[in-house]
This record gives structure tokens, sequence and C-alpha cells, in this order.
């Protein structure tokens, strides 16, 4: 069964009361990282709408589309960084180079 509390990364914690039509209905539960281990709150890394950036990145076997925040136009070229969860990527002109995890 899903769980129906979730915590946002570096957030806060959410009761959702309903989804539908990719629209989520939540309340605010409060920011605190006891009551997400308390509720057993699966956690979540999310992005808000008018934040999110859209890069490629290289693996060696494919090319994928992932969402990002948007301070990634900022990386310079040959710069290294840690993507949370995923891995270090390069930043090689338009594309992000996976390196590792």
């Amino acid at each position: 069964s899903k769980s129906k509390y979730l915590r946002l990364m570096e957030g806060f914690n959410i009761e959702i009361l309903d989804y539908s039509d990719n629209i989520v209905k939540a309340t605010y539960i409060d920011d605190r990282l006891d009551t997400a281990k308390q509720l057993k709150a699966k956690i979540v890394q999310w992005i808000p709408e008018d934040y999110k950036k859209e890069i490629i990145v290289w693996k060696p076997d494919r090319k994928i589309k992932v969402l990002g925040e948007k301070y990634l136009e900022n990386v310079k070229d040959g710069e290294v960084i840690h993507a949370i969860r995923y891995g270090f990527l390069k930043r090689e002109g338009e594309y992000f180079i996976w390196m590792h995890k």
C-alpha cells in the first residue's frame, strides 16, 4: 500500500489527501525530520515547478533527459558536480557526462 505521508527532501512533511489527474492535494504537517521518521514517510527529492531545468546526461550506454535545479545553468564547462543519489556529473558544453556514483 502507498504511504499517505511524504517528506519533501530538505523541506517539510505532508499528508496526501487526494491524487487525481496528476494533481496532488496535500496538507502541511511540519518541518521536523523526527516526525517524518515516526510517520515512516517516504523521502522524495523534489523541485518546485518554477525552479526546474531539463538537462541531458550522457551515460556509458545512453543519453537521458533528467530534471535538475535551475542553478545548473551556472555550472561552468569542465566543472564537476554531485547529483544527490545519482552520481558525479561533469559539464561538457550542453551536456552533463556521468562520471561515477
